[in-house]
């Protein structure tokens, strides 16, 4: 639950204009870095918040940078290694026996496409760095 509680932290905070203590960060950070994706421990919903919360921390310090291309990479490999032939992912996961292939392959596209969909906090009002998009003001 870490890897969820510090995602809807960055998204309280990124709401009230406010900033994480980096010394939870760096907790937060080094507790995800201990449980990396892998294809023989498949936990798509932990995966799924730890690689939103790590996406958007990435540019805070190089140290932040490198935690992210190492969980992208093992996330990756995981996710590639394990996809079927017809594009899903099979149902053999942490929670797949409740949702079944649907769950998996939802959630194992959604982590693939992280960066597509959340920009971290570098232009506010921009999505994914596309021009003329905008994300909904509050």
């Amino acid at each position: 639950m870490t890897a969820e509680a510090w995602y809807c932290h960055q998204l309280l905070q990124a709401d009230r204009g406010g900033s994480l203590n980096p010394t939870a960060i760096r907790e937060a950070i080094e507790s995800l870095e201990q449980e990396m994706p892998a294809p023989s421990n498949r936990n798509l919903y932990y995966w799924y918040y730890a690689t939103l919360a790590l996406q958007q921390n990435q540019h805070d310090s190089p140290e932040d940078t490198a935690s992210w291309e190492s969980w992208n990479h093992a996330l990756t490999t995981a996710l590639i290694a394990t996809q079927e032939s017809d594009g899903s992912w099979n149902a053999d996961t942490v929670w797949g026996g409740y949702g079944g292939k649907v769950y998996t392959t939802s959630l194992s596209a959604l982590c693939l496409e992280v960066y597509y969909r959340y920009n971290p906090a570098q232009g506010p009002s921009e999505i994914a760095d596309r021009e003329g998009w905008q994300s909904l003001q509050r």
